[in-house]
């Protein structure tokens, strides 16, 4: 929980954790929102075939800049080496 991160970060002492534990199961505001999970990430729609829809990225690796285009469909991923990261030198 962050309050309580954040109460480690600030202050201590001897039975700090129970007591900051019982702070917080009593809280009003905390009871309220921790009954609020994230939903997981929801799976994708598989692509209708192979580079219908794609991912991509421009990465700098040792100081040397690639373009990472990965096809959602295969997941077969392509890393060329780029001069720039212009327009021209990307779309190219």
């Amino acid at each position: 929980m962050k309050c309580q991160r954040r109460a480690r970060q600030l202050l201590w002492w001897p039975g700090c954790s129970s007591a900051k534990d019982e702070l917080i199961r009593k809280c009003d505001i905390c009871t309220k929102f921790r009954k609020y999970k994230h939903q997981p990430l929801a799976e994708p729609c598989l692509p209708d075939g192979p580079w219908v829809e794609l991912g991509s990225d421009i990465l700098d690796f040792k100081g040397q800049l690639y373009l990472l285009v990965v096809d959602y469909y295969t997941r077969w991923i392509e890393v060329r080496a780029l001069c720039s990261m212009s327009s021209t030198e990307v779309i190219q």
